[in-house]
């Protein structure tokens, strides 16, 4: 099979370093590793709010198996923040059907390689501090909403999740890509954190927390999104 995630990626790192930031930092984001993303059975792209910092960087380095190990036995490793471990995670067990409890620890290869497995995109692509401004990323969604559709659409992502960002989005417009978000289902009534959408046996969408949210637990934040997985999986069977 034709690998076109690699264009596909080029053109849009194209279109992120024309935004005009006014000084502030660029950070490229979208599809990690086009070779593995084609590969991938079943293709996972997150959807947050901005990045939390001053410098200009790519997700591509970031997230990639060469960085986290470079980065793993000093004070830069990206594996002891919560907002990417839930991620990584979250995304290991969406992939291999496998319930939190039963997941190896975030440091073990199998685990941190997802990172480059995934695509990861931000509504903001200018960098931005510890606490985000609702209304910087509403106006953010609302400048480069045919950008940030752009993105959803030629990733054709099966797993669709939105980190407490689904709010910012016109949900007729989600529609007119192929995602209608009218069948609504809540994992746990009692949290009401993780909402999901099932639009087909291979299209499934998930309205979760802010991974960064420190008021939801790694263990609860995590089976939660991997629970919906599980149930949409159940429902096609």
């Amino acid at each position: 099979m034709e690998n076109n995630f690699k264009d596909i990626q080029e053109n849009i790192e194209k279109l992120i370093n024309k935004i005009n930031h006014s000084g502030k930092s660029i950070n490229v984001d979208g599809i990690i590793n086009s070779e593995k993303y084609a590969k991938v059975k079943t293709k996972i792209l997150w959807v947050l709010k901005e990045p939390n910092s001053t410098e200009s960087w790519t997700y591509q380095d970031y997230l990639s198996i060469a960085d986290i190990e470079t980065k793993k036995d000093t004070k830069a490793n990206i594996l002891v923040y919560p907002i990417f471990r839930k991620i990584i995670y979250a995304s290991y067990g969406l992939l291999n059907n496998k319930e939190y409890a039963d997941l190896p620890v975030a440091e073990e290869k199998e685990v941190y390689s997802i990172g480059e497995e995934i695509a990861y995109i931000n509504i903001k692509k200018t960098g931005g501090g510890a606490q985000s401004k609702d209304k910087e990323i509403q106006e953010s969604y609302n400048e480069y909403e045919e950008l940030l559709l752009k993105q959803i659409e030629e990733y054709e992502p099966n797993i669709l999740i939105f980190g407490n960002t689904l709010k910012y989005f016109n949900l007729e417009k989600l529609k007119e890509i192929g995602w209608d978000l009218s069948d609504k289902h809540i994992i746990n009534e009692v949290t009401n954190n993780t909402h999901y959408y099932p639009i087909s046996n291979d299209k499934l969408c998930i309205n979760a927390y802010q991974p960064a949210y420190w008021s939801v637990n790694m263990d609860v934040y995590c089976t939660e999104i991997i629970n919906a997985g599980l149930e949409w999986r159940e429902m096609y069977k």
